[in-house]
């Protein structure tokens, strides 16, 4: 299967913020309100450079949000270092 990795599109990040929060489903507990801020891609494609994996339909199979230093998405990364969020 041939797939296509681009930056997300505004009008596909409601989908990617789902899916997101459905990958984390199994690990979160129920009523996790961490949930919700897996939902929101939008912020995440204003901080971050949110990529998606798509096939040839355009289904949206993952994504991944790299972020760079100084950002607000930085939790772990040391100075000058990138991190990656998937989903």
């Amino acid at each position: 299967m041939d797939i296509i990795i681009r930056p997300a599109r505004p009008e596909e990040l409601a989908a990617v913020g789902d899916l997101t929060a459905r990958a984390y489903q199994a690990v979160l507990p129920d009523g996790d309100t961490y949930l919700e801020h897996l939902r929101n891609a939008a912020h995440r494609a204003e901080h971050t450079e949110l990529l998606i994996a798509a096939n040839p339909a355009g289904d949206i199979l993952g994504s991944v949000a790299f972020v760079t230093p100084g950002s607000v998405y930085t939790e772990l990364a040391r100075d000058g270092e990138g991190w990656a969020l998937a989903g």
